[in-house]
This record gives structure tokens, sequence and C-alpha cells, in this order.
């Protein structure tokens, strides 16, 4: 959805980190454009998987902030805040959403 709402294509690698802190290996999920995950780096465990990961899975709550970063040479950072966590209903077709932007878009 971050990637959809700035216009961007799936061409980068990409990583969230649940602690908010960039390259926190013990909180970061990340892929290729393929949806494969990172190899690991030396001295570290493996990243898990983006692709294989479920938002229910990660223990997410209200106010939850962390970070995704998207095209690791240039570094387009943002701040992710869940603003509300509950069942899927009928009438939410259209989740995940983005709720706010702030700044310009970059093409």
């Amino acid at each position: 959805m971050i990637q959809r709402g700035f216009g961007w294509d799936n061409d980068h690698l990409f990583a969230f980190f649940l602690s908010g802190k960039l390259w926190d290996r013990e909180t970061e999920y990340s892929a290729n454009p393929l949806g494969e995950p990172l190899a690991a780096r030396p001295f570290s465990p493996p990243p898990k998987s983006a692709a294989g990961a479920e938002l229910r899975d990660l223990g997410l709550t209200k106010g939850k902030r962390f970070a995704y970063l998207f095209d690791f040479g240039d570094e387009l950072l943002h701040e992710v805040e869940v603003v509300d966590v509950r069942a899927i209903g009928e009438d939410d077709k259209d989740l995940p959403k983005i709720v706010a932007r702030v700044g310009e878009k970059i093409e």
C-alpha cells in the first residue's frame, strides 16, 4: 500500500523494522521485488520474510509505530503508525489503506 500510495513500482529491496530502528535485525521483515527474503549478512541472523508475514501475526497494536524502508540505495524511509486493529468486516474490502500523507510525492 505504501508503494502504491507513492506511485512507485515494486522494483527495489524493502524492509519493515518493527522496533522503529533501521537495520535492527531482530525485528526486520524484508524482501526483494519478487517477494524473496534477503540473504543473511555476516554475523547476524537472516531477516524474516516480509512476503511470508501476515499482519495478524506481528503483534501490532493501536498506536504502534515502526519503520518502512524502500530502496536501500536512496533510503526512502517512512514511519508507519497503526491507527486501528479490528476484525475485518463486510465493508473492509479496501484494507489496508493509507489514512494520511506527509510531504511531497517523489517520482
